[in-house]
């Protein structure tokens, strides 16, 4: 088993699964399908987290929304590392909130109450 850590390597392995079982001619890069296969993937996470499930269940499922993740950019045809680190530089100056006692850093709006 590869334990590679670049994001290139990553990206060509799911670019071969693409071509060995043509996603692109089969409709397997339809966004919409795509978008059904994540939320079923995120379900999946859900359902190890609530029902307890071993670490190394959580992590295939993590593997499999990533795996989708990266094949979601390639049939869209954007760049994801750099859309990750243009949105990281976003955050990083971002302020955090305390909502209900856990922490929130998001792009909160002023209230104009």
């Amino acid at each position: 088993m590869k334990n590679n850590d670049s994001y290139a390597e990553m990206l060509q392995a799911v670019q071969d699964f693409h071509d060995k079982h043509e996603f692109e001619k089969y409709v397997g890069e339809d966004m919409v399908y795509r978008v059904a296969l994540m939320a079923e993937e995120l379900g999946e996470i859900s359902a190890c987290v609530s029902k307890g499930k071993t670490i190394d269940q959580l992590s295939e499922e993590c593997a499999d929304l990533l795996i989708l993740l990266l094949g979601s950019a390639i049939a869209a045809k954007f760049d994801l590392n750099e859309a990750f680190w243009k949105k990281m530089q976003e955050l990083s100056v971002r302020s955090s909130k305390m909502i209900k006692g856990r922490i929130r850093v998001s792009g909160f709006e002023e209230s104009h109450e």
